[in-house]
């Protein structure tokens, strides 16, 4: 458990990596926008933001999407299904 928050983890690993946000511990800084990330695959997620790369596609309307998150946000939406009759 965080001493700082109290937040909870299952794993040593995930409460180490946590607690570098309270440290201001951010090994990864990303030059252009100047955001600071504890974790380099972060870094990386963000870069797809600025590089304009969408390799997350929906395969009903092939829109396409930076992470998975929006992706799985968009899938959630109820405006998938067009009645065909």
């Amino acid at each position: 458990m965080c001493h700082v928050c109290d937040k909870s983890f299952s794993r040593k690993l995930n409460l180490t990596r946590h607690l570098s946000i309270h440290t201001n511990q951010n090994p990864s800084q990303y030059q252009i926008c100047s955001k600071s990330f504890s974790q380099k695959t972060n870094i990386n997620a963000h870069l797809r933001i600025h590089r304009n790369e969408k390799p997350f596609k929906c395969v009903t309307c092939s829109k396409s999407f930076a992470n998975i998150s929006n992706l799985r946000r968009h899938l959630d939406e109820d405006t998938h299904f067009v009645c065909r009759v």
